[in-house]
This record gives structure tokens, C-alpha cells and sequence, in this order.
């Protein structure tokens, strides 16, 4: 990272701002084309969860190629620069997780994700899952190996 003041190392605030993340943005690529869509998803803090239909663009994708990062970011102002538009500042913090995509076959495994996933999108939704409903989607786990995470807080204001 070229500003090193910008850089985030704390294990727990790559977390918390995952944790805080309402939706991310996954990044592929197809052959040499980058495509880059965002995704509901779960986390346990090794790994991300994501589910889709079962064919798709992004399936595709990902069949061919495995390797994706997974942007996270929260913006918390813009601070407008008194010299004009070009002196304004946006103050965010941002994590991006490196890894490889993996089609979870194992039942309780893509269970275990599809209620970390409606954990975080509709806690108050108890009701069990079939078996049918939960073979009729695809999962797939994104094993983490290597975050790295920026933040504006530390600037100075204009």
C-alpha cells in the first residue's frame, strides 16, 4: 500500500467492519475480463458465504477461475474542501479479502452457511429450511487468504 498511513492491521476492525458490511462487492475475472457484482453474504470470520442460482454468469465464472476477492466498505462523510470540489475528502474505511471460491456440496455445511446468511439479513426469520429448498441453491464458500484494509479516518481535515 503506497500511503501506509491509510492502513488498517487490526485483525478486530477488518472484522467489525465485515461484520457492519450490508452488502459487499465480489470481484472475478473471466479470462482476462474483470467483472465485479455485489452480494449478500455471510461471514464466520474464516470465511465468506455466498449463495446464487445454480448456472449463472457468475458460476460460470467461477468454475473456470477460483480466485476472487471480496470488497467491504463503509462511508461515513464527505468532508467538501473549501478550494473547490477537487479539495474534498470522503472519510471511509475499506477491507478486501483475497481467496479462492469453493461449491459447497455437504449438506450441513451449505446449511450451516444459508443460516449464517439469513442471520444477518433477517434474524427474526426462525422458520427451518427444507431439504428441497436447500439443494435447490448453490453455495459457495470463499476461504480467506489474506486481508488487507485502508482507512481515511486518519487524514487531516481540509
Amino acid at each position: 500500500m503506497r500511503r501506509k498511513d491509510y492502513e488498517l492491521l487490526d485483525r478486530n476492525r477488518f472484522d467489525e467492519i465485515i461484520h457492519n458490511a450490508r452488502y459487499a462487492h465480489l470481484g472475478m475475472v473471466d479470462g482476462n475480463i474483470p467483472y465485479v457484482i455485489p452480494i449478500g453474504f455471510g461471514y464466520n470470520l474464516k470465511h465468506i458465504y455466498v449463495h446464487c442460482a445454480s448456472k449463472g454468469y457468475k458460476t460460470t465464472i467461477l468454475q473456470k477461475n477460483s480466485q476472487v476477492c471480496v470488497n467491504f466498505d463503509s462511508v461515513s462523510s464527505v468532508k467538501h474542501g473549501t478550494a473547490g470540489p477537487c479539495s474534498s475528502s470522503l472519510f471511509y474505511e475499506s477491507v478486501i479479502c483475497f481467496g479462492k471460491a469453493v461449491f459447497i456440496e455437504a449438506f450441513e455445511e451449505k446449511k450451516k452457511a444459508l443460516e449464517l446468511i439469513i442471520k444477518k439479513y433477517a434474524p427474526e426469520d426462525t422458520r427451518e429450511m427444507t431439504k428441497n429448498q436447500i439443494d435447490q441453491v448453490t453455495v459457495i464458500r470463499i476461504d480467506i487468504h489474506k486481508i488487507t484494509g485502508k482507512t481515511s479516518k486518519k487524514q487531516k481535515t481540509i
